[in-house]
């Protein structure tokens, strides 16, 4: 009888597994990828140079780290659509003083991307980007 159990138990969870699996299949077109398992990684327009130099353009150093000579990288998680547009925007690492919610309102600002593909295929892709923040001393001067 115990072996029955067992056997019950291990048909069951081929059962859940295979269901999951089949589930994923079928919901693949909205699965996010990370961009090391397409073909093709999404991309800014005109590529990072292009990209660095919208961010220079409408970047607005913040008072409150004006004023405390904060300086750092903000990192913000984005999801690249099939259509190249970004849908989720979050601030992964935030050195503070308003810089985090600099670089959040910066990127909703961003055209579409090319989007990635994995294969001929467009695929939704997380993506992540640095923005650095520095203070030079033409700033900091008062």
């Amino acid at each position: 009888m115990k072996n029955l159990y067992i056997l019950l138990a291990f048909f069951l969870l081929g059962s859940v597994t295979h269901l999951t699996y089949a589930q994923a299949e079928n919901d693949s077109t909205n699965r996010v990828y990370e961009f090391f398992e397409i073909t093709e990684a999404p991309q800014f327009i005109g590529g990072f140079e292009e990209m660095n130099k919208f961010l220079s353009s409408q970047i607005i150093y913040p008072k409150e780290a004006l004023d405390n000579s904060i300086e750092g990288t903000v990192v913000v998680k984005i999801i690249v659509e099939k259509d190249g547009s970004i849908t989720y925007i979050a601030i992964v690492r935030n050195p503070g003083g308003g810089l985090g919610e600099e670089g959040e309102r910066v990127v909703k600002l961003m055209p579409k991307w090319k989007p990635g593909y994995q294969k001929d295929m467009p695929v939704r892709v997380q993506f992540m980007i640095p923005i650095r923040f520095k203070l030079t001393s033409k700033k900091t001067k008062k």
